[in-house]
């Protein structure tokens, strides 16, 4: 039997802001990346409309984690980013997926930036 995916579960906007981290990144095996937030705070910040931070939990329990990750890689897609990773390899840090996962949110982004140069560019 298929069972659908849960979606994540809404949280008060005042708890997220409890959550935001402003962390300072040794490595791409920092265990800071473990609990997904910063990654989706990475996504908000390239496209604020595609991220809702009150699906965003702590990512303290194994749980919170998984539903962190599963949500930044379906954000993520969303946004028109090449995926090459699950979720797993978020939460389990494998360091060369969230590597290849920030090189393609950053070619996507200065794609996404060359294609609005070029409107702008057309319409001055």
């Amino acid at each position: 039997s298929s069972s659908k995916a849960q979606p994540p579960q809404r949280h008060e906007p005042a708890a997220v802001q409890e959550h935001v981290v402003r962390p300072r990144i040794a490595s791409f095996r920092d265990s800071v990346l473990q609990s997904g937030v910063v990654l989706l705070q990475l996504l908000h910040v390239l496209d604020p409309s595609a991220v809702d931070l009150a699906f965003v939990t702590p990512g303290v329990t194994p749980a919170q984690r998984q539903s962190n990750a599963k949500y930044a890689l379906a954000v993520a897609d969303k946004m028109g980013c090449s995926l090459f990773l699950v979720w797993e390899d978020l939460v389990d840090l494998q360091p060369r997926m969230v590597l290849v996962l920030l090189a393609s949110l950053m070619y996507m982004d200065q794609a996404r930036t060359r294609g609005q140069q070029q409107q702008q560019q057309q319409q001055g």
